[in-house]
């Protein structure tokens, strides 16, 4: 570019930092500043100085002038960004409302869009009488910048002796497949929201850089900063969605689109119009003409057109009446697209599709391949000549771009949309297979054919094949853009914008397995392809199903990656188990599962329908992965007739499971849904997604209708599902988990140990000791180890869980949180008071930390240190707590749930400490009628409400009502934990308190039968087992009551067990029951 072109408005105008280049859209194309074409006229605009505001942005400088307006470079100070602002403005002649329109539809379309190669649209709004769009800031420049800043490539005439031949530009073809491979990707991601971009152009792809440039010497040309635009880790992103419209939207043909900025006023043809008439000149069909440096439109004022012909052009039309997506504004005389990239049917005026993009994609990679464009043309009417006529231009002599390249770019370029690629996936999926292998495979087969010819032949073939780019080496490549820098840096942005909160470092926690499953990834994908190329040990359609296996995976994990840049904290908090969800890598190289398949149709159309949707349904998942569930509908929605009208099974498993795994509609639909997704994964012999389906719906089971009985049928079935394949550890350890939890919400507590022991069993040998999901094994077994009463082991299990997650995943998640939790209320459960004191109070200072004082989880916090107080004697301080868990509880649950039975049971404790008797009476009584409503007659929370409710009546000298209560909870912990749990410690005791009350109340001889029985449910309590830590204040409390027991006949050893129960509170603390002063008080009255 001149000095004096560098004045004029561009793409790449500087803003406020000298050699600081900005992408943004409307491209500046020759042509476009002519204000008797154009929507605005530069002259017209009212240019806005740095610092003056559009809407909530401060304008730093101004970027360039397109067809639409100007883009702006500016500052969003609420979100501490750069970015870029297009602004419409100062409408002329009536057009100004299909201007904004335009924009609008723009934004529209944008904003549909989520995907790492298109650009991001963050707001739209009004400013004065125009329509303004803020969007992604992208430092750098465009695609096109990138190709006419090519090195000069001698022709091969140039090289001999032709003086004066005619020289080209083009970079090197592996470095124009990895600029338009992401672009192409860009393209498929809209193909699969039903949008046809119309306009793609080089000059609507944006590329940036790697890193921060430098600001440019003064030797340092714009051509060498453009040469490095688009490097490895920079953002490559489709932009200018103004042409965009849904697939679907019905079509007019009175309405013609409106022109693109970029391009001159060029009539729609008719492909009626007899090509005769299209007089267009030898010269004008010499492909060398046809250079790159050449402006992206044509002037068709120079066609020399029959005025029959010119008259047929000229086409009259209306303007739209919809300011939607779908409307389809006009002018006189416009088409929609840039000439040197249209395709034919959309000179025809024809309905297009997206393999209209497809056509503009691969005008544009050929001409940045061969630094030449594919149709030679002057002029439109030479153009459209040599395009009808298929005079596409060789390539030129010396070029090193395969062949098998060029045959798929020549395939995009057909004149008859029917015989280009049927979608742009399969394009991209073409153009990223190693273009060498074919040509090595013949090389090695003559090599082996002429064996026997001797040394030489052998020599010769074993030489051309060394020559030969290695095989199965571009995993990088196909890997592009789905986890690299750029990823990483959006990542680590939001980890940074969160600041201290768990969030923060479970995010950046995440990243080393992130990089993991990449790895996995990339050696999956050379895997799959040396399997058939190198060791010929697999078919090139089993091929073919591993890489459909692994870009499916990609996709869904590239959507995920995405999601977490944005995540709020409930989708962080699950982002492992998201992650689980896009699938592991090693599903692909399961040959037996995949041979098993129902394959893909043969018909050409079905097929290419079905990868659409299959497209679709990545995306939509993938949107689930960060918490979009109301797009993710939306595409779902518009899926199921599609889906129903091709009737391929495969095909509505998938969409069926996707509706019954999100939250979309209630658990009956869900349920639903899974059930047919599950019946359609056993039709079609599909036994990996039939595990996952059937996991899935078990869980919805338990956990929407506590259907226990048809959950576990469900596992079972999961279960033999993987022995099938081989007995797959990933699937058998999450049947077991699953099992384990359901045999705990059903009471059955041996049961869900032994289930969560063999998950242990089975993920031991697959992850790693300090995996996450070993850490979930432990914490498992330790919930089983509480419930049973198996307090030692269980506080074993949870701080082995603790240990594993906190290092994993962060002290603060809330995982790691809620063993921090249960570790205080174990320790509380054995009166370790000094033990359970710290880590409850930790507990709630972390919840407040992250939640804040009015969160439901804070509640339970709050729920569990008033306990803690409670059980301390500290029932003054408890008494405040619970009264506002209860209110929360109940406000939030529902008066009848079990979260308010517990908090009841509570305050029913505290209330009779405080001699407030019926109040606790009433409290204690709710909360066994919810408990036995909600969880049944023999679940074992039962027996803690039994024993709280006795307490109470204990307390107002009911006796023989607590006795029976008490009775009762003896009975169920017997027949659910069996006769050696630790939870009968507590039982035992209280009934000897409760005989020792009537002994007190009774004459002698009746006394002595109740000490008596204290002393045999005293017995029964000294023979429990005692585990590794005795409880110290339980045995304060034993040897207390049994002082009680023995003071009238064995005064001295009374007296001895006295003073043992006092040092044992002096050292360990009060409880509510037992504190100091009442047995300084008792050892007192002996003497």
């Amino acid at each position: 570019m001149t000095e004096a072109e560098e004045d004029k408005p561009s793409l790449q105008h500087t803003v406020d930092a000298p050699g600081v280049e900005v992408s943004a859209f409307d491209a500046t194309e020759a042509g476009e500043d002519d204000p008797t074409r154009d929507p605005l006229s530069p002259s017209t605009l009212t240019r806005l100085e740095p610092g003056a505001p559009i809407g909530r942005y401060v304008v730093l400088g101004r970027i360039g002038v397109g067809g639409m307006g100007v883009v702006y470079a500016a500052y969003d100070a609420e979100l501490d960004r750069r970015i870029a602002v297009k602004l419409m403005l100062s409408p002329r002649r009536g057009r100004g409302s299909q201007g904004a329109a335009r924009l609008l539809r723009e934004a529209q379309a944008m904003a549909r869009l989520s995907h790492p190669n298109v650009i991001t649209v963050h707001d739209v709004g009004t400013h004065q009488n125009g329509v303004f769009v803020a969007m992604e800031y992208i430092e750098g420049g465009t695609l096109r910048d990138w190709m006419d800043a090519a090195p000069t490539v001698p022709s091969a005439a140039s090289m001999s002796d032709a003086a004066g031949a005619e020289a080209r530009r083009a970079h090197p073809w592996p470095e124009v497949l990895a600029r338009f491979l992401p672009a192409g990707r860009g393209l498929a991601a809209a193909h699969g929201a039903q949008l046809i971009h119309r306009d793609f152009k080089p000059a609507n792809v944006l590329l940036g850089r790697a890193s921060p440039a430098p600001a440019p010497s003064e030797e340092q040309t714009r051509r060498e900063r453009a040469s490095t635009l688009g490097a490895p880790g920079a953002p490559i992103r489709v932009a200018d969605f103004g042409l965009a419209r849904q697939a679907d939207a019905p079509a007019d043909p009175d309405e013609e689109p409106p022109s693109s900025d970029g391009m001159t006023t060029v009539e729609t043809v008719d492909r009626s119009t007899p090509m005769h008439l299209l007089r267009a000149t030898s010269q004008a069909r010499d492909p060398s003409r046809a250079r790159t440096d050449e402006p992206e439109t044509l002037d068709d004022d120079s066609l020399d057109l029959d005025p029959e012909l010119r008259m047929l052009l000229n086409r009259g039309s209306r303007a739209g009446e919809s300011l939607g997506l779908s409307a389809r504004l006009t002018k006189t005389g416009a088409r929609m697209g840039t000439p040197a990239y249209m395709s034919p049917e959309q000179y025809a005026g024809d309905e297009v599709d997206a393999r209209a993009d497809q056509f503009a994609f691969c005008v544009a990679l050929y001409e940045a391949l061969y630094g030449q464009r594919p149709y030679a043309g002057d002029n439109l009417h030479a153009l459209m000549f040599a395009i009808h006529h298929g005079e596409l231009a060789e390539p030129p002599r010396g070029s090193d771009v395969p062949s098998s390249i060029r045959q798929a770019v020549v395939r995009g370029l057909a004149l008859d949309p029917e015989q280009r690629w049927p979608s742009m996936d399969a394009l991209l999926q073409e153009l990223s297979h190693d273009p060498q292998i074919h040509r090595r495979r013949v090389a090695l087969g003559l090599g082996l054919a002429l064996a026997f010819v001797g040394a030489v032949a052998l020599a010769f073939a074993s030489g051309s094949a060394r020559e030969q780019a290695p095989r199965c080496v571009d995993s990088a490549r196909a890997f592009a853009g789905t986890f690299e820098a750029e990823q990483r840096a959006a990542i680590e942005a939001r980890a940074e914008a969160l600041g201290d909160r768990w969030t923060a470092t479970t995010l950046r926690n995440l990243l080393p397995a992130l990089d993991a499953w990449g790895e996995d990834w990339q050696a999956a994908w050379v895997d799959a392809c040396a399997a058939t190329h190198l060791r010929h040990e697999q078919s090139a359609e089993l091929l073919d199903r591993r890489m459909l296996c692994l870009e499916r995976r990609r996709r869904r994990f590239a959507g995920f990656v995405e999601g977490l840049a944005r995540a709020d904290e409930d989708h962080i908090e699950d982002a492992s188990k998201l992650l689980d969800a896009v699938g592991d890598v090693d599903d692909c190289a399961d040959l037996d599962a995949l041979e098993a398949l129902v394959p893909l149709p043969a018909d050409p159309e079905r097929r290419a329908a079905i990868e659409a949707i299959q497209t679709k349904l990545d995306r939509a998942e993938a949107m689930t992965y960060d918490g979009d569930f109301k797009r993710a509908e939306s595409i779902l929605d518009a899926l199921e007739p599609q889906v129903e009208a091709l009737d391929w099974r495969p095909l509505g498993m998938e969409l069926h499971w996707v509706r019954g795994r999100v939250p979309f509609e209630d658990d009956a639909a869900r349920e639903a849904k899974l059930r047919q997704a599950l019946a359609d994964a056993i039709a079609i012999n599909d036994a990996r997604n039939a595990a996952r389906i059937g996991t899935t719906l078990a869980s919805l089971l338990k956990d929407g209708g506590e259907r226990f009985d048809e959950a576990l049928d469900i596992l079972a079935l999961v279960e033999a599902f993987a022995d099938r394949l081989g007995g797959d550890g990933i699937i058998l350890g999450g049947v077991e988990i699953e099992r384990s939890n359901i045999y705990a919400h059903n009471g059955e507590y041996e049961l869900s140990l032994a289930a969560a022991e063999k998950a242990l069993a089975i993920r031991a040998p697959i992850y790693p000791a300090d995996n996450v999901r070993i850490g979930d094994c432990h914490f498992t077994i330790a919930l089983a180890y509480y419930r049973l009463g198996r307090f030692d082991e269980a506080s074993r299990e949870f701080g082995r869980a603790r240990a594993v997650w906190a290092d994993k995943i962060g002290p603060d998640h809330p995982r790691t949180r809620s063993a921090l939790t249960t570790e205080g209320a174990l320790a509380l459960q054995l009166n370790r008071f000094d033990e359970a004191k710290p880590l409850l109070e930790e507990s709630l200072d972390s919840t407040l930390r992250v939640f804040g004082p009015d969160h439901v989880k804070t509640s339970s916090a709050r729920a569990n240190l008033a306990v803690l107080y409670s059980s301390m004697g500290l029932v003054e301080q408890a008494k405040p707590l619970l009264d506002r868990v209860l209110d929360h509880y109940t406000e939030y649950y529902g008066p009848d749930s079990v979260w308010v039975g517990h908090a009841l049971a509570n305050r029913a404790m505290v209330l009779s400490a405080l001699g407030q008797h019926e109040a606790a009476f009433a409290d204690a009584d709710r909360a066994l009628t919810i408990v036995r409503e909600a969880m049944g007659e023999d679940h074992p929370e039962l027996s803690i409400a039994w024993m709280i409710r006795a307490s109470t009546q204990r307390a107002a000298g009911k006796l023989d009502a607590a006795e029976a209560d008490y009775q009762a909870s003896l009975a169920l912990i017997l027949r659910t934990a069996g006769a050696d749990s630790l939870s009968l410690t507590e039982v035992y005791r209280d009934l000897a308190r409760l005989e020792l009350a009537r002994a007190q109340a009774e004459a002698e001889a009746e006394g002595a039968e109740h000490l008596a029985k204290a002393s045999a449910w005293l017995d029964k309590a000294d023979a429990l087992p005692k585990g590794e830590r005795p409880d110290q204040i339980s045995k304060a409390h034993l040897a207390f009551l049994r002082a009680q027991v023995l003071a009238a006949d064995e005064p001295a050893r009374a007296r001895e067990l006295a003073e043992l129960a006092l040092s044992l509170l002096r050292a360990h603390g009060d409880s509510r029951e037992l504190g100091r002063a009442e047995v300084e008080a008792w050892l007192a009255g002996l003497d």
